[in-house]
Order: C-alpha cells, then structure tokens, then sequence
C-alpha cells in the first residue's frame, strides 16, 4: 500500500530520495519518476509593478517611470528516473505542486 503527499517544490529534501515524485500543473500529471538527486538554484528577477516612481536625470528633469521590484525565484532541479532506467531532469519553480508517493511496509 502507497501513501500519497502533496507538497510544493520547496519543501522537497533529502528524505525524499529513492521515492516516486509527481510533478502536477493545474492538477493533471506532468512528469513522474524516482527522485535520484536534487539542487536548488535561487536568484532575483526584476519585476516591473503597477507603482510609479519620480526619477531625476541629474539635468533638473524628473522623468516618471513604474517602479522596479525584484522577486525572489526557487527553482528545483531533480533528476528522476522512470520505469525505463530513462534519467529526466525536471526544472521546477519553488511553488509547482508535487505527490510524494511512499510505498508502505
């Protein structure tokens, strides 16, 4: 009997190795296989808001431009392999749903 978990990307780890992970978009099933390794990359993207601001050019003009933010993105690179031996790897952003299954003993 399997037990099933679903979590997000970022809350994957090393207990997680050896078991069959899901990968899911809008519910369906996207990709499946056994977790044989896992990174995690972080980086800051810019991000234009809806905010504007007052910028001075240094002559004495003050130009209005929106905003720019930066978002902090997680991405989770793992290496899964299905029941073809086939290795896949998977780039996923930190908040893509994901099943854990778990074979009981």
């Amino acid at each position: 009997m399997s037990k099933q978990t679903i979590i997000t990307a970022d809350h994957l780890n090393a207990t997680h190795l050896g078991e069959k992970i899901i990968i899911l978009d809008n519910c369906e099933i996207v990709m499946s296989g056994k977790l044989k390794e896992l990174r995690a990359t972080q980086y800051s993207m810019p991000v234009y808001s809806n905010d504007i601001e007052a910028v001075p050019d240094g002559y004495g003009n003050i130009t209005i431009a929106p905003k720019l933010n930066y978002e902090t993105v997680t991405d989770i690179i793992m290496h899964l392999s299905n029941q073809l031996n086939d290795d896949i790897k998977a780039t996923v952003h930190g908040d893509t749903e994901l099943v854990i299954e778990v074979n009981g003993k």
